[in-house]
């Protein structure tokens, strides 16, 4: 799934290849242009939509979003303080598999 919604985003933001290679069509946008960007229509829910749009907005608005050299704890800890759609007592949905199950309050 996660492929399929990567190669969507990147047909409709990224820039297109002169010549497809292995089925390859085009490159994955930067975050200056997913950022404020609508991403509905791309087969994800809202939430996911704006999850992504609030991760490239803090990438463009601060180079250290995903800085090399950050520790799993500060990677998660800077993800967690994005702004999070949805119920505020869910994980922000950019967050690792394992982060919302720690932290999970709900059923």
């Amino acid at each position: 799934a996660a492929t399929t919604i990567a190669g969507r985003i990147a047909k409709r933001f990224g820039r297109a290849l002169e010549e497809p290679r292995d089925g390859l069509t085009a490159l994955f946008p930067a975050a200056s242009e997913l950022a404020g960007r609508d991403l509905t229509g791309l087969g994800l829910p809202g939430s996911r939509c704006r999850a992504i749009s609030s991760l490239a907005n803090a990438v463009v608005s601060s180079d250290e979003t995903l800085a090399p050299g950050r520790t799993l704890e500060e990677l998660v800890s800077r993800l967690a303080s994005l702004d999070s759609p949805g119920s505020p007592s869910r994980p922000h949905p950019c967050l690792p598999r394992e982060h919302h199950q720690r932290t999970a309050k709900w059923s």
